[in-house]
């Protein structure tokens, strides 16, 4: 799964009908802010925002709408969209002349509250957002697109993908188009097809978005920037899902040289991609380095100011992941269980929870609980065919570990043989190279 962390706007509308000190003023913070110097940015937004009470309605919602930003960039999430929602009040009471600047704001707290799942509120947002950049294309073009690829995003999390793949692709197409041209943005709409096709199968063609999102990125935010890192992080994903861990290895090392070499590391991003590394550990056979990338992931996390379910509940299922593969069940039973019952909780439906069933049902099996192994697979498996479709590469794994337990414990013969043909089927088309 991706772990996607909000990516949000900076304002790139004109503030004012005249330059102003402040607007000059403002425009350096976005330039530290571009560049991710948080730090820079920080002492530059607290001179130009000091005085509140002096400020236009315009100016304070600038001045919300940045600092959000830099909350963002600390992992501080909740502040974040607080901030985004005192900026929304400021730019209403500003007038309609300021609505590109509204439609900014609006997407950034969409992007928010669908990192938090809160999808209803989140499609609330990014949809009357695009709207007004619609709108407002003829004046500020490069707004449609960002608003569309964040409307792309939700719809992939909410279960959505074609509308999804149909609405970032759509985004794409006008980026290629723009002159001049918003290479970072583009590359985060390309980050975002990426991630869609990622969830159709490791044969689908998110190996080519993934890296050029990488590439534009690079070149154009610079190979030390996190969003660099997170998208580095991201193709490492695309490598882990097709087993070729020797790739995955030197990207997720530098994502995370990346993201830990900020002035404010991002917790959040930070402890996905040591989850990430976990993984490849408990894949690679490399059980007690698994286990310390697994503690060190959930002690990350625990620092963000925000906290991040998903990756919280990855890190504890790659734990007792790495256990089970170790032969350690004690260990493992006292961390599957109740990570599962969190994952029923919080990502019901998911293929986070279904490779948690998939674990517990492997722990299950091996303690001789034929019955509970049989209903956890048959759960997992049925989650992966609605998520990922019924001939989708990932479903053979699970299949045959599934087809095994029948042939080891006398069930049907030919359910085990029907079930092991079609992850033999399943497994013969091969990844691109």
């Amino acid at each position: 799964m991706q772990l996607q962390i909000p990516v949000l706007i900076l304002i790139a509308v004109s503030l004012s009908f005249a330059a102003t000190s402040f607007d000059q003023r403002v425009r350096e913070g976005q330039g530290a802010l571009a560049r991710s110097e948080i730090g820079a940015a920080a002492q530059l937004f607290e001179q130009i925002c000091g005085e509140e009470s002096s400020l236009r309605a315009e100016e304070r919602a600038t001045c919300e709408h940045h600092l959000a930003i830099m909350d963002q960039a600390r992992g501080d999430i909740a502040m974040a969209e607080k901030r985004l929602r005192k900026a929304l009040t400021d730019w209403q009471e500003a007038g309609d002349v300021f609505q590109p600047a509204y439609a900014m704001s609006l997407l950034n707290l969409g992007e928010i509250c669908r990192f938090q799942r809160r999808f209803g509120e989140s499609e609330e947002y990014l949809t009357l957002g695009v709207n007004i950049a619609r709108r407002a294309r003829a004046t500020f073009p490069q707004e449609y697109p960002s608003a569309l690829s964040r409307l792309a995003g939700l719809y992939a999390d909410s279960d959505r993908p074609e509308l999804a793949s149909a609405t970032v692709r759509e985004a794409i197409s006008i980026f290629r188009n723009l002159e001049p041209r918003e290479p970072a943005e583009e590359a985060r709409a390309l980050n975002v097809l990426g991630g869609i096709d990622l969830g159709s199968g490791p044969d689908s063609e998110a190996r080519d978005s993934l890296l050029e999102a990488v590439n534009l990125a690079s070149a154009s935010l610079g190979p030390g920037h996190p969003d660099t890192g997170a998208y580095q992080a991201d193709l490492a994903l695309y490598y882990i899902h097709n087993h070729q861990y020797d790739r995955a290895e030197p990207l997720l090392k530098r994502a995370r040289f990346v993201v830990e070499s900020a002035s404010y590391p991002n917790y959040l991003r930070l402890g996905g991609i040591i989850v990430e590394q976990a993984i490849v550990a408990c894949d690679t056979g490399k059980y007690s380095m698994a286990e310390e990338y697994s503690r060190q992931a959930q002690d990350t996390l625990a620092h963000a100011p925000t906290a991040n379910s998903a990756a919280s509940l990855l890190a504890r299922v790659t734990l007792g992941s790495a256990w089970l593969k170790a032969n350690r069940l004690k260990e493992a039973e006292q961390v599957l269980p109740g990570a599962i019952a969190d994952e029923r909780r919080l990502a019901s439906g998911s293929c986070l929870l279904a490779d948690g069933l998939r674990g517990l049902a492997e722990l299950r099996a091996r303690q001789k609980s034929v019955q509970e192994a049989k209903a956890l697979y048959q759960e997992a498996i049925g989650i992966y065919q609605k998520r990922l479709g019924p001939a989708n590469r990932n479903l053979a794994p699970v299949l045959k570990e599934y087809a095994d337990l029948l042939k080891r414990t006398g069930a049907s013969k030919a359910e085990a043989k029907a079930i092991e043909s079609k992850a033999k089927a399943i497994s013969s088309f091969l990844p691109p190279a």
